[in-house]
């Protein structure tokens, strides 16, 4: 799986792949657009999923060789906002989304097997976490 890695350009038929396989029918790639660049792909693993089950998906993904990522602070929780007065809990809606969120290799050089051991694998990990079934 070392070409998850690699260069994170992808075509239009690779991003619409990739959004098809993680069952996102509303995400489609624009028909004038000849080549995308992506470094990752941003999933939101929904309601049913705590921080805590985030990061045991997360290092469920990391032990079976998908580089993935638990995707970003919040804005008002980085260094400037904190300085600007913004602190935890200012914005809970912000804050939940961001504890569901993680990112997958996403680049033009994912084979259309890689794309589905990563879907089939974060199918498989969250399987008891959550609400105990997994994601669809």
């Amino acid at each position: 799986m070392s070409t998850l890695l690699s260069d994170p350009g992808i075509s239009p038929l690779e991003f619409a792949a990739v959004a098809q396989a993680l069952c996102a029918p509303n995400i489609s790639a624009a028909p004038e657009v000849s080549e995308m660049h992506w470094m990752f792909y941003l999933v939101h693993l929904g309601t049913r999923f705590s921080r805590s089950s985030r990061d045991v998906i997360a290092a469920g993904l990391h032990g079976a060789g998908v580089e993935v990522l638990a995707y970003s602070s919040p804005l008002h929780l980085q260094r400037p906002y904190l300085d600007a007065g913004y602190r935890r809990s200012d914005f809970l809606v912000t804050e939940k989304i961001a504890n569901r969120a993680i990112t997958l290799p996403f680049h033009a050089h994912l084979t259309a097997g890689e794309i589905e051991f990563i879907v089939e694998t974060l199918k498989d990990v969250s399987i008891n976490i959550g609400a105990g079934t997994a994601i669809d």
